[in-house]
């Protein structure tokens, strides 16, 4: 179903777990060093609140602190999926201090509307761009017009995401742009920003080819972001793109080539953290219904069922109502 398709994936992401403790005590070193304290309280696979105390006397100006911390914790913000966390990049967004601190937001925001306007994505990618145009940082401006290829296929303009996203290629295979980025993570050179960039595009290259349902033309250029994902370390998109892979061979009605491609997609998910892990339900619908297409019905209605349940733990209730209408049809 060219629906589940659609829905299926979240924003991309190039983000790791080791990076983001990074930034968390990074960013507690800065606060601490300014008499201030940092708390974190978290509910596993639910959020994470962070809560920062400064004294009125600290050196630092308002409007340059949330400008380190749009920096700090760009993976956190990068993520952002809750109404309360945009608003948090909005403020950031009010108070930054230059074009690098905004051009961040509006690429957060951007990537954050994916699941929620297709249009707003696009006009704070717009803004984004212009200031990545404006400095000249153009691997940033390659970045953003992966995330604009996104938007507008939802949009159905499928004729500018294929224009945005080559572009965007264009730009991310030049090594010489590598002196031309901003916003670089604590240990992240140029080079590996521009690997995770164009693996990324790639990645959303395949996709518009699923999402318009030339599978073969798709898996031919999944298997490329394959290997540049790889290159990068992007588990998370390696999940999507394996699961891509296997959507695309079930629509050839190749069930086994599908099955395993799944069953790969599986196991990258299984390295992700819980929060990034929303549409894990996806897969296992996939999964049910390459085994109900073999015959399966046992095995079908066992993923069909995981489905809704891993859904609801994801808090996805968009896929867990088509799931369980899965289940409903599949039961006797």
């Amino acid at each position: 179903m060219k629906y589940i398709n659609e829905i299926k994936r979240n924003q991309k992401s190039v983000q790791s777990v080791h990076l983001c403790k990074s930034v968390i005590q990074t960013s507690y070193d800065i606060v601490k060093a300014h008499g201030g304290d940092l708390r974190v309280d978290t509910k596993e696979g639910e959020r994470s609140e962070f809560i920062i105390q400064l004294p009125t006397r600290s050196i630092i100006s308002m409007k340059k602190y949330l400008t380190i911390l749009l920096l700090l914790f760009w993976p956190v913000f990068g993520k952002a999926q809750t109404r309360q966390q945009m608003d948090s990049v909005f403020i950031v967004l009010q108070h930054a201090a230059n074009d690098t601190a905004r051009m961040g937001a509006y690429s957060i925001l951007a990537g954050s509307y994916d699941d929620i306007n297709a249009d707003s994505g696009l006009y704070y990618g717009n803004k984004g761009i212009a200031i990545a145009e404006k400095l000249d940082l153009q691997l940033n401006k390659a970045q953003m017009l992966a995330l604009m290829g996104v938007h507008l296929m939802k949009t159905g303009n499928y004729p500018e995401a294929l224009r945005a996203i080559t572009q965007g290629i264009k730009i991310a295979e030049d090594p010489s742009n590598e002196k031309k980025t901003g916003n670089l993570q604590k240990g992240q050179t140029p080079q590996m920003y521009r690997r995770s960039v164009i693996g990324l595009l790639y990645s959303f290259l395949e996709y518009l080819y699923l999402f318009v349902g030339n599978y073969e033309k798709q898996i031919a250029i999944a298997q490329q972001a394959i290997l540049l994902l790889e290159l990068a370390g992007d588990t998370l998109n390696l999940a999507g793109t394996y699961d891509d892979i296997g959507v695309g061979y079930l629509k050839l009605n190749k069930f086994d080539s599908a099955l395993f491609y799944e069953q790969k997609a599986l196991y990258y998910v299984s390295k992700l953290p819980l929060d990034t892990r929303k549409f894990e339900g996806g897969t296992y619908k996939s999964i049910g219904t390459i085994y109900e297409k073999m015959g399966n019905l046992d095995l079908a209605k066992q993923n069909y069922l995981k489905a809704v349940e891993v859904s609801e733990l994801r808090d996805n209730s968009r896929l867990t109502g088509l799931a369980s209408l899965f289940v409903c049809q599949k039961s006797p």
